[in-house]
């Protein structure tokens, strides 16, 4: 690989930084609105409705998150309500990936149907 490769591999992840912690920081307040109420859900202090998840759709969310970051020692995606966060998260700051989203997750079932 030659050196011109090189720096634009560099040019592309450091951009690929800054366009990530930019859109972060714009949408942290509703992030972190996500994330309170999201503990809120799984304290049994909130009504645990869902914004855009049907039942069936949100049993899946929270079997896939459950996977990826499973109970131990410590409480993790089910204890955490990950599901309610990701719901609130598709509800607001990342509205504009939400049909994506429930496309990916429509296809997700088809194939475990």
């Amino acid at each position: 690989m030659n050196e011109n490769n090189s720096s634009r591999r560099s040019f592309h992840l450091s951009s690929g930084g800054a366009l990530g912690a930019g859109w972060l920081a714009l949408h942290w307040p509703a992030l972190s609105a996500a994330a309170a109420h999201a503990h809120e859900v799984a304290a049994g202090r909130a009504d645990r409705s869902f914004k855009i998840l049907n039942a069936a759709q949100a049993s899946d969310v929270e079997a896939i998150a459950t996977r990826i970051v499973p109970s131990g020692d410590t409480p993790w995606a089910r204890e955490g309500g990950v599901v309610y966060f990701i719901d609130h998260v598709h509800a607001g700051p990342n509205a504009g990936s939400r049909d994506e989203f429930l496309a990916g997750l429509a296809a997700f079932q088809d194939d475990f149907a």
